[in-house]
């Protein structure tokens, strides 16, 4: 850590901004799970909510990264903090008049969304500017930290504020996050692209962007297989108020242990990467990491004792996250930084573009299998894809020894 900050001067603000807003972010991503459903008391209504999170972002986020490409990158993360603080205010406000619904929660969360898909590419493609070649890995692993805490922190606070205070306080607490959020990001200094202008409507910059992806098999041959494990990894979200309210009987109290178990498993496999370097191949890292993510998913179904639970979401967090990071630091390192924004953003449109199917029909498929069955299933086909990409040559092997990280 004090090797980062002393050779990269603007990494600090970067992570810190990053560390106050997440934590916020925690606290809220509880606050919606537990009263969608508390209140609806339907599967189904907790994923049309968890739409509303997910598929705004992804529909206008070819488009964000475009814009991260062509604009100063800290000043487009800092109105996408700007424009989250006042909406998560206004929404905690809602909540203190005791007004707010479900419809209100889903206008906000799509607002959210936007922002989020603005904010979250543009980070990754400025960390390059910020940081020398050398420290990336350990760099982006120390911002996953930052997420990893949140995961942590945020549904523990969260459902301590819940229980003793009120929804309306986790809301304003994400919302001040936002602010502190936004003017640490307002420290950084990024150069503006030289980029030139691409004009265009959706379709069309999506097509540019999958045409521009085409150049680097390294990213297109990922995208297929990280769609299927995003669609089925995505469900876990849904099932987890569902347990805590039916099986464990727990309520906000349940559905905190449980993020915080997810994010325990990724903030340990952050803080392994921070100091280990492991010496291997991108495909053996990603072929067993995500691999043995679709074991644990295939576990949380199966057990039926909280204690068992909380081990298989720490498993599925240090796998899932252990094959993030390394994947991010394998795209920052060897693609080119001047059209990374776009790619990134590229990225995520296409590799989460299930996810909002998987939100809606999760719903349906546990009312018709049962969580048992619907997870066992998940985890197979999650390995399944795990073992395809040791076929990709791009990541390493025979064809790629060059390339580690």
């Amino acid at each position: 850590m004090i090797d980062i900050v002393k050779e990269n001067k603007y990494f600090l603000p970067f992570w810190l901004a990053r560390i106050i807003s997440q934590i916020g972010d925690g606290v809220h991503a509880l606050a919606i799970l537990w009263f969608s459903y508390h209140v609806s008391k339907s599967a189904s209504m907790v994923g049309i909510v968890m739409i509303s999170v997910s598929l705004p972002g992804i529909l206008i986020s070819p488009v964000a990264g475009n814009i991260a490409d062509k604009f100063n990158r800290k000043i487009i993360m800092s109105i996408a903090d700007f424009v989250r603080f006042i909406s998560v205010g206004i929404l905690a406000i809602i909540a203190h008049k005791e007004m707010l619904n479900i419809p209100i929660l889903i206008g906000i969360s799509t607002i959210m969304s936007i922002a989020s898909a603005f904010f979250n590419p543009t980070a990754m493609a400025v960390l390059p500017q910020i940081v020398k070649k050398e420290f990336l890995t350990k760099a982006n692993a120390l911002s996953q930290i930052t997420a990893n805490l949140s995961l942590i922190l945020g549904p523990l606070i969260g459902m301590t504020l819940i229980s003793l205070i009120g929804i309306s306080v986790a809301f304003g607490i994400n919302s001040i996050s936002f602010l502190f959020s936004g003017i640490l990001i307002l420290k950084i200094k990024t150069k503006i692209s030289n980029m030139a202008s691409e004009k265009g409507n959706f379709l069309k910059t999506l097509k540019s962007g999958i045409k521009l992806l085409k150049k680097y098999p390294i990213a297109y041959k990922m995208l297929d297989k990280a769609a299927v494990i995003n669609f089925f990894f995505s469900s876990i979200t849904i099932i987890i108020p569902i347990l805590s309210e039916n099986r464990y009987k727990m309520g906000a109290k349940g559905i905190g242990l449980m993020m915080s178990a997810f994010g325990g498993g990724t903030l340990t496999s952050s803080l392994f990467l921070s100091f280990k370097k492991i010496k291997a191949s991108p495909k053996i890292k990603l072929t067993l990491s995500l691999f043995t993510m679709g074991i644990f998913v295939f576990l949380f179904g199966m057990v039926k004792v909280l204690p068992l639970t909380l081990i298989s979401l720490f498993m599925v967090g240090f796998s899932v996250n252990f094959a993030n990071i390394n994947l991010i630091s394998l795209y920052q390192s060897t693609l080119p930084n001047e059209i990374l924004g776009r790619i990134m953003a590229f990225l995520s449109a296409i590799a989460l573009s299930l996810q909002p199917i998987s939100y809606g029909l999760t719903g349906i498929a546990i009312e018709h299998l049962g969580i048992k069955l619907f997870m066992a299933i998940s985890g197979i086909i999650i390995s399944i894809s795990a073992i395809r990409m040791w076929f990709i040559k791009e990541l390493g092997g025979k064809h790629g020894e060059n390339i580690s990280i």
